[in-house]
């Protein structure tokens, strides 16, 4: 009997912490569930801004300007310069032309040379030297233009990237620019004389360079806006060949420019002969007198000696001795 009573009180002392322990377990779970809303919440929060700050932006249209390959074509500064060696047959006619075409283009002639040779000077040697800024979208178009309008016998183009020293000119104005409207709030808050001196003269060095490096980025941009075309112009009265010449033809070249100089010289001593006519004329007739003269003096020392050789024949002869 007692074994068997034994026996019930450990059954039931079993089922009674069965019992508890059940009852237990959806209390810790409860509590974990609170636990996990009051700061699960804040950690999944913190992690959504993180995930949102660290996600990669949308990827722009292939047009897009803010797209990777096309920003940095844009945004890359050069400096673009050409030089181009032309002929024509007619100066006047082109230069003309290339002003009309200039302001068309909406740029303008920053240097002119022109040198029209002397009066005695064939028309070959006359040549034109300029300096013009044309938009960097019309260089091209200005190009053609010339190419079209003359002979074009020699072209070079050069660009200089200066992406580096306009971005670090941009960073500098922008750090003068803050660091001026600190002083500018310092010197409102200034207390002794002492401190107003020193904010203002760091206000004056801040200022002045400001205006400095300002004044370098406008010129960057008038150098990348603006492309620069160094133009020669030589007026002569036949085109330089542009292919290789056969034998043949730089025989006939050459006989043709033989005939050409010839007809040059001719030319310009005929003009040099009618330039000089008031000077040939007296000069002409200060040797013919000169001349005149000449053979009159001569024809009275010819007389001389003739008379002198008659009354030297007219002399007796002296007696000879025995």
């Amino acid at each position: 009997m007692k074994k068997m009573l034994a026996l019930c009180l450990s059954l039931c002392l079993l089922l009674s912490f069965a019992g508890c322990a059940a009852k237990s377990a959806p209390m810790e779970d409860m509590k974990a569930e609170a636990n996990y809303g009051s700061y699960g919440g804040i950690y999944d929060g913190a992690a959504d801004m993180e995930m949102s700050q660290s996600a990669p932006a949308e990827k722009p249209a292939a047009g897009s300007a803010n797209s990777t390959g096309s920003a940095g074509v844009q945004n890359q500064k050069l400096i673009r310069t050409m030089t181009l060696e032309t002929e024509t047959e007619d100066l006047d006619t082109l230069l003309a032309s290339l002003d009309q075409k200039i302001k068309t283009l909406g740029g303008y002639v920053e240097n002119k040379n022109i040198r029209n040779g002397s009066a005695s000077a064939s028309r070959r040697y006359r040549y034109a030297n300029l300096t013009i800024r044309v938009p960097v979208d019309q260089l091209d178009a200005f190009v053609e233009h010339v190419s079209g309008a003359s002979n074009v016998v020699h072209y070079s183009e050069n660009a200089k990237d200066i992406t580096l020293s306009y971005v670090a000119t941009q960073s500098r104005i922008t750090a003068l620019e803050t660091e001026q409207t600190r002083l500018l709030e310092l010197l409102a808050q200034a207390e002794n004389m002492s401190d107003l001196l020193q904010i203002e003269q760091r206000l004056t060095d801040v200022r002045t360079e400001l205006e400095q490096v300002t004044s370098q980025l406008r010129l960057y941009d008038n150098l990348v806006d603006y492309g620069t075309i160094e133009l020669s112009v030589t007026e002569v009265q036949e085109y330089t060949p542009v292919e290789k010449e056969t034998m043949w033809q730089r025989m006939g070249s050459g006989l043709k420019s033989s005939w050409q100089a010839l007809g040059e010289f001719s030319e310009n001593l005929l003009v040099f002969l009618v330039t000089a006519l008031p000077w040939l004329i007296p000069i002409s007739i200060i040797v013919a007198l000169w001349i005149a003269t000449g053979k009159k003096r001569r024809a009275r020392r010819a007389e001389r000696k003739a008379a002198k050789k008659a009354k030297k024949a007219q002399q007796p002869e002296p007696p000879q001795e025995a």
